[in-house]
């Protein structure tokens, strides 16, 4: 089953309910943890489900290696920014 899409990418398959989740969760960890709306991206030229966008945002955001990723690249950020001798506030909850 497809349907057309905005008419740049051809059709997208529609994801079962069944589906989704495990779905997002491989696109999650293929794009190495990155955030929801990259998988959004990845997502959007190839499958539809209605509420998309909002599933995909609480699947990634529960997934813990997300919060280790994001911590990770918000401090190696900081410290890149300190080498370059700018000031940078960085979050207590990242230093953890």
């Amino acid at each position: 089953m497809a349907i057309p899409s905005d008419g740049c990418s051809g059709h997208r398959i529609v994801v079962t309910i069944e589906e989704q989740k495990a779905l997002i969760k491989r696109t999650h960890v293929e794009i190495h943890h990155q955030g929801h709306i990259k998988v959004q991206h990845a997502l959007y030229p190839l499958y539809y489900w209605r509420g998309m966008d909002a599933i995909i945002e609480v699947v990634c955001m529960a997934c813990a290696g997300f919060v280790t990723a994001n911590r990770r690249r918000k401090r190696l950020k900081w410290i890149s920014t300190l080498l370059r001798g700018k000031s940078y506030s960085f979050p207590d909850s990242a230093m953890e």
